[in-house]
């Protein structure tokens, strides 16, 4: 006969010192580490979303300045083309 002793049967394997009643699974994490990591988490998903409604409302005036110059460069020419017209239909009149 053998003095070991027998082998439990598989199962999960738990860990003092942890969570309600002084046990977590080992494979998952306790509740100590998950606040702060969800604290993290959420620090973190706050921060991407602050950092693209920037950049889309950087985007977004860009954009509204660019179509303001291409407007006023439309305006422009119009004037000018205006403008010259008067001025040749004024000499050809004398």
């Amino acid at each position: 006969m053998s003095s070991l002793p027998p082998v439990p049967a598989p199962g999960p394997v738990r860990a003092r010192g942890h969570g309600e009643g002084g046990a977590a699974l080992l494979s998952g994490c306790g509740p100590r580490i998950l606040r702060p990591m969800g604290r993290l988490l959420f620090r973190v998903a706050a921060g991407v979303a602050v950092v693209l409604a920037f950049f889309w409302l950087l985007s977004v005036v860009v954009g509204l300045l660019i179509w303001g110059v291409v407007i006023a460069l439309a305006v422009g020419v119009v004037v000018l083309g205006v403008r010259m017209l008067r001025a040749d239909s004024a000499g050809r009149g004398r």
